[in-house]
């Protein structure tokens, strides 16, 4: 069967969130059975209503022809997290480059759903929150909440619930860096080979916060893992294409799917990643000019001072030293250089094996 797109006439389109995809039609509900196997599609599920009219996320589909489970990769939860979206833009594209040249539809067992915006609101505002709330802590929200919880509640019942798979993409927040890292549950076999096959520079294991989608998704039974590629509010494309690389591979080596990368970067994708049994911040006991002095995904010698505090005379305030009693990993950094008392200033992963039960790095 040779794939082709679907595309119809909107009806209640937003004219927010639309514009320029006018001929893509919206549904109401995300259920898999309407998509017609070996057919890419695209369309706009409603989540919520504006004083403009319905608030419609993306949606990517592809359904294969044999039964399987239902993956899905979901960008932009927070607004301005923006590196995801040509990461989900170009696993499709590579899918249905793939089915076209060099092998059948028939060969795709289960079906592939991308979200590359899921918080609207706060995409087309450039801001990581909605309406002043982060929803990667409000989930599985309520349905008779308030704005943020409503929002919340649709995208979990609309889409997470129908999922068996969960590839959260995320960035850094603004003002901070993040290399390409994974955070996930290792104690769990599944999710540990989905991370690996990811090979990024850094896995990270930790339970994950209160209210965040990952979190609510496993104690459904969906295996989900986080995907930090990078800083906020830019295209990072060294950071894409290694994700696209690494999802096209997880894909393949652990739900199924025939190959989606060409041998060079299955092979560039299987370098080790660094293992942190888990993670946390070091912070700011002064105020003044901060400088951090090493990079992402670099090895931390014990002791070493790695960030320091000056004054705007230059007076030294505080020097800030990496522990010396366990090897750390640069996972992220503070990139403002105006610092205040208890701020963030660097990420640092513990490197080792020995996966505890919940363990929670407090990220935000």
């Amino acid at each position: 069967m040779s794939p082709s797109f679907i595309e119809s006439n909107t009806t209640g389109s937003d004219p927010r969130a639309q514009k320029g995809s006018t001929n893509i039609s919206t549904i109401q509900s995300l259920d898999i059975e309407q998509f017609a196997p070996g057919v890419f599609e695209k369309r706009w599920l409603n989540i919520s209503t504006s004083a403009l009219g319905p608030v419609n996320v993306p949606v990517f589909a592809y359904r294969g022809s044999a039964p399987g489970p239902t993956v899905g990769i979901i960008g932009a939860i927070h607004g301005n997290e923006v590196n995801g979206i040509p990461v989900i833009q170009q696993v499709f594209a590579r899918l249905e480059e793939k089915i076209r040249s060099e092998f059948a539809s028939e060969t795709i067992a289960g079906t592939l759903i991308g979200i590359p915006v899921l918080n609207v609101p706060g995409f087309l505002d450039s801001v990581r929150s909605f309406d002043g709330h982060d929803l990667n802590r409000l989930m599985p929200g309520k349905s008779n909440g308030a704005a943020p919880q409503q929002y919340a509640y649709r995208v979990f019942q609309e889409i997470v619930m129908k999922l068996d798979y969960v590839f959260d993409l995320h960035t850094a927040s603004a003002g901070r860096q993040n290399s390409l890292y994974v955070r996930a549950d290792m104690n769990d076999d599944n999710i540990k080979k989905l991370a690996t096959d990811l090979s990024p520079q850094i896995i990270v294991h930790n339970s994950s916060p209160g209210g965040s989608l990952r979190g609510c998704a496993q104690q459904n039974g969906i295996k989900a893992l986080t995907v930090e590629i990078g800083n906020p509010s830019t295209f990072q494309h060294n950071l894409i294409t290694r994700t696209v690389n690494g999802i096209c591979n997880a894909l393949t080596f652990q739900l199924g799917y025939p190959p989606l990368s060409n041998q060079y970067a299955i092979q560039m994708q299987q370098q080790s990643p660094v293992i942190c049994c888990r993670s946390y911040w070091l912070f700011s006991q002064a105020a003044g000019i901060l400088q951090v002095y090493k990079k992402l995904a670099e090895p931390v010698t014990r002791g070493e001072v790695i960030a320091e505090i000056h004054s705007v005379f230059g007076e030294l305030l505080q020097r800030i030293f990496a522990p010396d009693d366990h090897d750390t990993v640069v996972v992220g950094l503070e990139s403002n250089p105006v610092a205040k008392v208890g701020n963030r200033t660097v990420h640092l992963g513990v490197i080792g094996n020995g996966f505890l039960d919940g363990v929670n790095d407090g990220h935000l």
